[in-house]
């Protein structure tokens, strides 16, 4: 059976997307027919999530065995396949064991990013999806309530933004773990991708195009079809899979850097999101042997 030997873990908004289209260049490198399976993580949630929209993301998950290493059965000449589901770090404690089990010790990246960032990032995700409906302030306050109501981890906006505890395991559980910074990867992509191949043990002299920068565009749908466009909730859910169909992801996510406003936040607000990140990042920084971080 062909199995993953390298997995992106995480985390969501922290540059995964642009990671997984660089590697996606090499000729060394597969992720097999879909990009984030999330099929370790899948295996201890309960279905269905309780959040608006949550259900079109629980379509996209792989469920069971047989369809997830289905995924991987051409790839046999590959020598680094990957799996890209950015959900696994958070759900660590869980995930770990399966990964083990099934993959036995792959080797691991990790994307992080300024936490405070990533928060505002996550809210603007489930803003695009019209998902969320209330503001940002208004919204953390209801996250404690959303995570014990059973939503989709996307929701977990400051927990989703907590990383040393589950930093600690992916390092403590497997042997070869690479730590991406996000800021540090966006200034110099291409001395972090030639870092990766080497890390994955692939020609570190290919050349890819790093000239786009890939995400999944975030904010408030600024006209009536991009609502169309990205919502996962009420009537515009089947018109939103047909237009995915249509049109290819690349040229959604081009189209959807122009149509989409981001909501900001004041650096009154970001301090004070801030001081309920500093004792994580100090224990991040713990973990990364004393590596000077730039949202510090």
């Amino acid at each position: 059976m062909i199995k993953p030997n390298f997995l992106i873990v995480g985390v969501a908004r922290c540059g995964t997307t642009s990671l997984f289209k660089y590697l996606s260049q090499h000729p060394e490198i597969d992720f097999g027919t879909l990009k984030e399976p999330k099929y370790f993580s899948s295996i201890d949630l309960t279905f269905p999530q309780k959040g608006p929209g949550d259900a079109t993301i629980d379509e996209e998950i792989i469920k069971d065995r047989k369809s997830y290493f289905r995924l991987y059965e051409s790839l046999n000449s590959i020598k680094c396949i990957g799996d890209a589901s950015s959900d696994y770090f958070y759900f660590a404690e869980k995930t770990i064991p399966h990964i083990k089990n099934e993959l036995g010790d792959p080797k691991i990246i990790i994307c992080l990013r300024d936490p405070v960032e990533r928060t505002i990032s996550a809210y603007n995700t489930c803003l695009r999806d019209s998902r969320e409906r209330y503001l940002f302030n208004e919204a953390l306050k209801l996250e404690e309530h959303r995570i014990k109501m059973g939503y989709d981890w996307m929701w977990h906006y400051t927990q989703g933004s907590m990383y040393s505890k589950n930093l600690k395991l992916f390092l403590d559980n497997f042997t070869d773990v690479k730590v991406i910074i996000f800021e540090e990867f966006i200034q110099d992509p291409n001395s972090t991708i030639k870092d990766i191949f080497k890390f994955l043990g692939v020609n570190s002299n290919e050349i890819v195009d790093v000239s786009n920068t890939y995400s999944n565009s975030s904010g408030k749908p600024i006209n009536f079809f991009t609502k169309i466009l990205a919502s996962r909730t009420g009537v515009f859910v089947q018109i939103r899979k047909l237009i995915k169909q249509l049109i290819p992801r690349e040229i959604l996510e081009r189209i959807g850097k122009k149509l989409f406003k981001k909501v900001t936040v004041s650096e009154t607000e970001k301090q004070e999101l801030r001081l309920n990140f500093r004792e994580d990042v100090k224990n991040v920084q713990s973990c990364l042997k004393g590596k000077a971080l730039p949202w510090q």
